[in-house]
C-alpha cells in the first residue's frame, strides 16, 4: 500500500512517522526516559483523503526544545485554522487536499511538491526566498532535509537506513547547524503484521559545551483505516 501523500507530508512537517494506507486516524506519542510525555501528536483524516484536525503538542526540555510547541488546526471549507504557541495560524488547502500555504505570526510559507504530490520543499512568501528543501532515496524514502535562512543552509538533516528496506524507521540521523553535528538519533522500531512501526526506541547524542549527552526515548504509533 502507498502512503497518502496527505499524511506522509504531515509527518515530514510535524516530526512523527507517517503510516501507509487508507488513514482515518493516527495518534504519536514519544516518551522520555522517565515515561514522562515529550511529545504527542493526532491527526484526523476525512473519507476525502484531507486532513479534518490535527494537534500537536511539544514539551520544554534542557536540550531539545527551549520553548513549549504546540499547534491545533481545524478544517474549516478549503483553510485549516486555527492556533500555534505564538497565535493563530492558516493554512490553504488546494483541490487535490494538498496544504499550498501556511500564515502564521512569522509570515507566509508556500510549500512546493513533486508530481506525486510528496512534500519537496517550502518558499517564504515575501520576499521569495527558499526556506527549506526535502529531497529522498530511490526508494522515497527521506534522505536529508536542508533548512536556509538569508540563502545559507542553517541546519541539515541526514538520514541513513539500515539494509531492510521493510523497515523504514529503522535508522540514523544526523543534525548539523551551519555546518557542525549537533544531534545523532538512533532509530530501532517494532512492525505489526501491518509493517506500522507501532512501538520505536531513540537513543538521541547531543553534543553540548563539548560534552556528549545521551537521551533514551521511545515512541508509541496508532492508527485507524477507513
Amino acid at each position: 500500500k502507498e502512503y497518502n501523500p496527505v499524511v506522509f507530508n504531515m509527518a515530514q512537517l510535524y516530526d512523527f512517522n507517517p503510516v501507509r494506507g487508507n488513514i482515518k486516524e493516527l495518534k504519536t506519542v514519544v516518551y522520555n526516559e522517565d515515561k514522562s510525555i515529550n511529545y504527542q501528536s493526532f491527526l484526523k483524516i476525512g473519507r476525502d483523503g484531507c486532513v479534518d484536525s490535527f494537534t500537536y503538542d511539544q514539551k520544554k526540555d534542557e536540550y531539545l526544545n527551549s520553548v513549549h510547541n504546540h499547534l491545533s488546526l481545524k478544517k474549516i471549507n478549503n483553510k485549516l485554522v486555527g492556533n500555534d504557541a505564538n497565535g493563530p495560524v492558516e493554512m490553504i488547502v488546494g483541490k487535490n487536499c494538498l496544504i499550498l500555504s501556511r500564515v502564521d505570526t512569522n509570515g507566509e510559507l508556500i510549500y512546493q511538491y513533486n508530481d506525486d504530490g510528496i512534500i519537496i520543499g517550502s518558499q517564504i512568501a515575501n520576499p521569495r526566498t527558499q526556506y527549506s528543501e526535502n529531497h529522498y532515496n530511490k526508494f522515497k524514502l527521506p534522505d536529508s532535509i536542508i533548512y536556509y535562512k538569508d540563502n545559507i543552509v542553517f541546519s541539515e538533516s541526514i538520514i541513513t537506513y539500515g539494509k531492510d528496506i521493510n523497515k523504514p524507521f529503522d535508522l540514523t540521523m544526523e543534525i548539523k547547524a551551519l555546518g557542525q553535528p549537533i544531534l545523532f538519533v538512533i532509530s530501532t522500531c517494532e512492525y505489526d503484521e501491518r509493517n506500522i512501526a507501532h512501538k520505536c526506541d531513540f537513543v538521541l547524542t547531543i553534543n553540548t559545551n563539548g560534552k556528549n549527552i545521551n537521551l533514551l526515548k521511545s515512541s508509541i504509533t496508532e492508527a485507524a483505516f477507513y
